[in-house]
């Protein structure tokens, strides 16, 4: 008896834990603007086209669901509009893809004004770039 009460203890312990870590839907949402930005802004700065393609796609995708859950959702935007990227409520469009290729647009052109104008050097500042922006973590 004296066993199951300890285990059932833990395993509370762990639930209540665990439930106290748990995101609500504007933090995740927020977390998810911050990884459309930094995974789009990482596919510009990456040489390796096979990792292009996957920030890219990961970018793209928590970006279409970014904007459709704040379609579905009205009153989700006033709660986070002062906490996500300004880029990503700046723009609109009639499509969520037109906006998220807005996106894309605007974070590749400040990309390439950080890296100015010699673009002999571009090899070597998106490498740079890369690294100060911990791309290799984002997955």
């Amino acid at each position: 008896m004296n066993k199951i009460i300890k285990t059932l203890s833990v395993f509370l312990l762990l639930v209540m834990s665990s439930l106290s870590y748990a995101l609500t839907s504007e933090e995740n949402l927020i977390q998810k603007s911050f990884l459309v930005v930094s995974a789009l802004e990482c596919s510009v700065l990456t040489e390796d086209e096979k990792e292009r393609e996957r920030l890219f796609m990961l970018g793209y995708n928590n970006a279409k669901q970014f904007y459709e859950t704040i379609k579905s959702d009205p009153s989700i935007y006033p709660k986070i509009k002062q906490k996500v990227p300004m880029i990503l409520l700046e723009s609109g469009g009639p499509t969520t893809d037109f906006i998220i290729g807005y996106v894309y647009a605007g974070l590749t052109s400040d990309t390439y004004k950080k890296l100015g104008s010699e673009t002999t050097l571009w090899s070597a500042l998106k490498a740079n770039m890369y690294r100060e922006k911990n791309c290799l973590l984002i997955k």
